[in-house]
């Protein structure tokens, strides 16, 4: 069949031209474009005279014709494959960690190349100019070719000469799907008879593209070309030229339409000043307008239109178009804010459920179950560990399980967890009661025991079995999920197992959740339930590949919150009832960026390879046209969409982009940059409803014995050294407890003084009993603590401390309350707590709001002995006040 290429000076004038008009009208439509179809179908569709009825995308097409090769389920097919074939391919070291570092990279290249027709044996014709890594990599590609059969099926398909009819059916069912999720009364069907393919936005064509288009001129279609060209502008527009002619299958004899227009616009100033020189002078009209951040683009533009929380007006989005050179990037951040919206987009590892199976695929290593505290905090955090027996929940546990972690830092199997967690039961029932007694208020509490303040024995045993629980039913589903026996497994299989995990452990079945939470769980189960492959694969390789297949990265879609830039030629056939907002005009974001080669080939293979497989030149054109396409689609947003429905803007600083300039083609126009300034809310607008503190009534008889409780000298010596730390440990919890390693050394050496002077034992005995409270530290480092401590406790003395209730407290019970701190700075601190207590306490009673800024911190040298140091906003590090003395 012959190919016609017909040109357009405007998107919105082809009824001018009624003979191409009647040429067209009845033909199928196939769009470059998922917004070129919609606006096609926006301004030309007229059902009352069967006008542009059928109408769809190439994306669309192609997904439906190669189903399977498309499909996650394939593509995680393949990967593993890849992983496998990488593992055991003979090779360098350093490529083999190179390899499996760009593994998806690796994946596309063979992809693309299987696509195109190309076969490893092609890439031996360039074997003398081939790299290490390209040697390498045709090594594996040749594997993979005997191994997995998707590759010659494709292969296969696309040799074979495609079914006319077959291929008119697969147009039909994407219309009426079509038409089912748009709820659209049902379009008249393709007939048998309907041969003229009618190609739009196909300004350049991907080597993809290029080979499905020639299978459908195979087949008995005739293509016919439709562009917008403007002839006063050839420097511009004729590289759409290189891509559809005779060089490449199609023809060099367009019928052009010549654009007589005379008049001056924005856009025809933009074209004028690249291929003439001439700079003309902007109307004043025409501005960019520059964000600070993108929270104030967020804030000012989007959220206009897609509140943050709120349902979305579906009407009221219709109005509005975003569009961007830098979409992906922008579309990534919004994603965050619109989960309830935007799920099908968002990374399923950013839901709970997503981080809990990626955690346990992490417990996986070398054929044992192993346990750290990243995966034990988000397992614990992701609300999918219940226990049914005692109706908790992990989630409710995290604090406790931080607490505890530092006990466990040379632990790795999962063995060596449970049995150190059963270490400190026995030490809980053994020892603690010893130095407790029920009803005791928390000033007793804390001193009476010498092991209050460690962070790992300052819990309530029941806690810590309740932790031990949620260990032992981790341990349960990850034996359940995988087979340590074994090394390997099909990917059916394992899917089939963590599909049934999934709906056994369901938080469905015992708490309620979003819906989007729901929807989101059935459809895994489902995709996981897609996933047919009998081929066994390394347990490590599989647990790679869910990363990959949970994280989105195998899926293919289309649809996007903020639309690429490649799809303003769609707006300018809309009847302009929309606003567009046009963004990220910005250095980095225009002139578009480049296509990156297929890794590993380099440039002269690549080169090679194209003098053999023509197609592949499609890449390269595109290319060395990347400029001229990104003056041309500029050329359509302002020629086009009128001024008073389109704002051009940039974002200066976003991500790891500071202080971006505007892109040169804002500079060459001279548009009026507009400063955007964040308005915040007036108090009249503002929707908070501050607490009324006057109105709260105090239960006084507590509010009597918390003060009776803080008005003793070591609690008040907490305040005193820094009125922060005593509202952390005392006011927001029950006393201050250390969890870090770096106190518990200071307790330890505490703990020995303590005891030698209390049981008089000797030496041996004590460091046992007190070693015994710290396993998991090394020989050498109890040992360097103990030899240190033991000797200087000769010079210690049971000096008479403070009486509270019927007990003497003795100041070697209270030294630890200040772990690391000099015994002269305690002793100090006390005397100035004597002479100040009245004084402090009056202030604590003090109702009034300036008591929150009383309650401010000292920060300085002593903030490295505090327990609250990682949360405290204005806590100083050590390593800070180094750097500052330096």
């Amino acid at each position: 069949m012959d190919v016609r290429v017909y040109t357009y000076t405007h998107p919105r004038k082809w009824r001018e031209n009624t003979k191409l008009f009647d040429e067209i009208k009845d033909g199928i439509h196939i769009t470059a474009t998922k917004n070129m179809a919609e606006g096609i179908r926006d301004f030309y569709r007229n059902d009352e005279e069967g006008e542009f009825q059928h109408i769809l995308t190439i994306h669309q097409f192609m997904g439906r014709k190669f189903s399977s090769w498309n499909s996650s389920g394939t593509k995680l097919t393949q990967y593993l494959t890849l992983s496998k074939e990488i593992s055991v391919t003979p090779g360098d070291k350093h490529l083999r960690e190179a390899f499996n570092a760009n593994k998806d990279e690796v994946l596309e290249t063979i992809r693309f190349l299987v696509f195109l027709g190309l076969e490893p044996r092609n890439l031996g014709l360039c074997s003398n100019e081939l790299t290490s890594r390209e040697v390498f990599f045709q090594q594996i590609w040749t594997s993979l070719e005997k191994n997995d059969s998707t590759y010659r099926e494709l292969r296969s398909n696309l040799k074979t000469r495609w079914n006319r009819e077959e291929i008119i059916n697969h147009l039909n069912r994407i219309l009426e799907n079509r038409c089912k999720d748009v709820m659209e009364e049902k379009s008249s069907e393709i007939g048998p008879a309907h041969t003229k393919l009618v190609l739009h936005g196909f300004y350049f064509i991907t080597p993809e593209q290029q080979v499905v288009l020639k299978k459908l001129q195979e087949a008995g279609f005739q293509l016919i070309f439709m562009n917008l060209y403007d002839n006063r502008f050839p420097n511009t527009f004729n590289f759409t030229k290189s891509f559809i002619s005779k060089r490449f299958g199609w023809t060099d004899d367009w019928t052009i339409q010549h654009n007589m227009d005379k008049n001056v616009t924005v856009g025809t100033m933009l074209l004028d000043a690249f291929e003439e020189g001439i700079n003309k002078e902007i109307p004043q009209s025409n501005q960019i307008t520059a964000f600070n951040t993108f929270f104030d683009f967020l804030h000012e533009r989007i959220m206009k239109y897609y509140p943050i929380g709120e349902k979305i007006d579906l009407e009221h989005s219709k109005e509005v178009q975003f569009i961007a050179p830098n979409a992906d990037i922008l579309n990534k951040i919004l994603i965050q804010y619109y989960p309830e919206n935007f799920e099908d987009k968002r990374n399923l590892l950013s839901y709970p459920v997503g981080r809990f199976i990626l955690k346990v695929h992490e417990m996986l290593r070398e054929g044992r179950l192993v346990l750290n505290e990243e995966i034990l905090m988000s397992t614990f955090s992701s609300g999918w560990l219940y226990d049914k027996h005692s109706r908790k929940n992990a989630r409710d546990y995290t604090h406790e399980l931080k607490q505890l972690s530092p006990l466990f830092v040379n632990c790795t199997d999962i063995k060596e967890w449970l049995e150190r967690l059963q270490e400190l039961i026995n030490q809980y029932e053994k020892i603690i009661p010893l130095f407790k007694e029920e009803g005791e208020d928390r000033v007793i509490e804390r001193i009476r025991s010498p092991f209050a303040k460690i962070g790992h024995l300052a819990l309530d045993v029941s806690i810590v079995k309740q932790i031990r629980s949620f260990i032992f039913l981790l341990e349960d589903m990850a034996i359940k999920l995988f087979d340590v026996s074994v090394d390997t497994i099909s990917i059916s299989e394992h899917f089939s197992r963590l599909a049934d995990l999934i709906k056994k452990y369901n938080p469905i079945n015992h708490t309620v959740l979003q819906k989007e939470e729901e929807r989101l769980i059935e459809k895994l189960i489902y995709k996981l339930s897609q996933v047919k492959d009998e081929h066994l694969f390394l347990y490590e390789d599989i647990s790679q590949a869910v990363s990959f297949y949970l994280s989105g990265k195998f899926s293919d879609d289309e649809n996007a919150f903020i639309k690429p830039f490649i799809e303003v030629d769609g707006e300018a056939f809309k009847k302009n009832t929309k606003k567009v907002y046009l963004t990220g005009l910005d250095e980095q974001g225009l002139p578009l960026n480049e296509f990156n080669l297929p890794w590993p080939l380099q440039d002269k293979t690549f080169t090679l390879l194209s003098e053999s497989h023509q197609v592949l030149e499609l890449h390269t054109l595109r290319n060395q046209s990347i400029k001229k396409i990104s003056r041309y689609l500029l050329f359509i947003a302002l020629e086009f969409l009128p001024n008073e429905h389109l704002e051009l803007s940039w974002i200066r600083n976003f991500l790891d982009r500071i202080d971006l300039k505007p892109a040169i083609y804002v500079e060459l126009l001279g548009l009026k940059v507009v400063n955007y300034k964040f308005k915040p809310k007036k108090n009249g607008e503002i929707h908070e409803k501050p607490f009324d503190f006057a109105s709260y009534t105090p239960d006084e008889k507590r509010l009597k014995l918390t003060f009776d409780e803080l008005k003793h000298e070591e609690i008040l010596a907490e305040y005193e050294l820094c009125p922060r730390r005593f509202y952390y440990g005392y006011i927001l919890s029950r006393y201050p407890v250390f969890s870090d390693s770096f106190h518990h050394q200071f307790i330890f050496s505490e703990l020995l003084r303590i005891i030698k002077l209390d049981t008089q034992q000797d030496n041996e005995k004590v460091i046992k009993f007190v070693s015994e409270l710290f396993p998991h530290w090394t020989k050498f480092k109890r040992n360097t603590l103990t030899q240190r401590s033991i000797k200087s406790s000769k010079s210690w003395k049971k000096n008479q401390g403070e009486i509270i209730g019927k007990f003497s407290v003795r100041r070697t019970h209270t030294n630890h309350q200040f772990p690391g701190l000099k015994k002269e700075k305690q002793e100090r601190l006390f005397k100035e707590v004597l002479n100040k207590q009245e004084d402090i306490m009056k202030i604590l009673k003090n109702p009034s709001r300036e008591v929150v800024n009383i309650l401010e911190a000292k920060p300085g040298y002593n903030c490295r002995f505090c327990p609250h140091l990682d949360y405290c906003s204005e806590g100083v590090y050590a390593v800070d006040e180094t750097l500052k003395k330096n």
